[in-house]
């Protein structure tokens, strides 16, 4: 049955019912059976994570239905294992998705040597590989934190590529203001004129696309990471390598359109980021966090600004006062984002700064006063 619906046209709708099939079975074995069989469940499975890059000519909305059902079924095995007879399994994994190989293995791809848009393995392999990462995370919670140092370099890598595929429509680089997809605004211009898109300029394209995918399910895994992490795995030197990762999805190429960027940045970017920090507990770690997120700030693009201000203002929504001790440093780029060219940076940082005077207890308007 399994190999004969691989080969259909409209065999997703039976895959979809033999994982969640597969599913059940799983939790209805006895961890005795399941040890035994542990071979034959292995290759099952596997083949099922071939399959979905077979698989990956179909639409983006089924292929991901498919692989939720293969990553439910295969998240119901694992949480019967014990760490013995997880081990082996997940170093396969690792193996099979490239991972824990440094960048060589990131464009790993059939015949393909460079990363290209519809042409590398990366967007196939790699939506089905963090779909995975993120059901075994959301699964073991903090029994799989320490296995996140076999590839957490290796995600990041996968979150710089993704954000730097060409998109099927992409934000302009010129420094248009957000909203604007089609290169029609300009950057910034003399004489701080304040500019808006109009309606009929925003035709940003709302549906992902599979690097969209890609980048989406790596924050949502760091994120579960990040609330997870009880060992101390986050540090100065995780930092080096995440936190310029995640500035790549602030960037203005890294989404197909504006809209779905700043959708996006509040529901993934910004939760990632405050979990990261909650994550690390020292503020001299959130120092080197805050930094590198004020730099996006001060980005010629005012999509990124708009971004980099939103995750601002994540900080201080879920930290509070504990977050206070940063702003002292912040004061002078939240004071250019007041007098931004672009309508919607401007707007955007005056929210960000109700929120912090929710935890001062006063106005802090004197304090941006040139």
């Amino acid at each position: 049955v399994y190999s004969h619906y691989a080969l259909q046209v409209d065999g997703d709708g039976a895959l979809k019912l033999l994982f969640h099939f597969s599913q059940d079975i799983m939790g209805a074995m006895h961890s005795s059976d399941i040890a035994a069989h542990l071979p034959a469940l292995s290759k099952f499975f596997f083949s099922a994570l071939d399959l979905t890059l077979l698989r990956a000519t179909d639409s983006l909305s089924q292929m991901l239905q498919l692989q939720n059902a293969v990553a439910t079924a295969f998240g119901a095995l694992v949480l019967r294992l014990n760490e013995v007879l997880f081990k082996p399994i997940f170093l396969k994994f690792v193996e099979w998705a490239g991972l824990g190989q440094q960048t060589d293995a990131i464009g790993r791809s059939e015949g393909a040597g460079t990363l290209r848009s519809g042409q590398s393995q990366l967007p196939a392999r790699a939506m089905m590989a963090t779909r995975v990462i993120c059901e075994l995370t959301s699964t073991l919670k903090s029994l799989f934190v320490t296995y996140y140092t076999y590839m957490l370099e290796d995600l990041a890598g996968w979150l710089t590529l993704a954000s730097k595929l060409p998109k099927q429509q992409a934000v302009p680089e010129d420094g248009a203001t957000s909203g604007s997809v089609g290169g029609g605004a300009s950057g910034k211009e003399k004489g701080k004129r304040k500019h808006r898109s109009s309606q009929s300029e925003q035709t940003a394209v709302t549906e992902e696309t599979p690097a969209s995918v890609v980048i989406r399910q790596v924050l949502q895994a760091f994120t579960l990471l990040f609330q997870s992490d009880q060992q101390g795995l986050m540090g100065e030197k995780e930092l080096q390598f995440l936190m310029p990762a995640l500035m790549c999805v602030l960037q203005v190429g890294a989404w197909a359109s504006a809209e779905l960027a700043l959708t996006n940045v509040e529901s993934t970017v910004s939760p990632c980021l405050n979990s990261l920090v909650h994550c690390l507990g020292k503020e001299t770690l959130w120092k080197t966090v805050n930094y590198h997120v004020l730099q996006q700030c001060r980005a010629s693009n005012a999509l990124t600004r708009q971004m980099a201000v939103l995750s601002l203002r994540g900080f201080y929504t879920a930290k509070g006062e504990e977050f206070l001790a940063l702003l002292p440093e912040s004061i002078p780029t939240i004071s250019e984002l007041m007098e931004d060219e672009d309508e919607r940076v401007e707007e955007a940082t005056q929210k960000l700064i109700e929120v912090i005077e929710t935890h001062v207890g006063e106005s802090i308007q004197q304090f941006f006063v040139n």
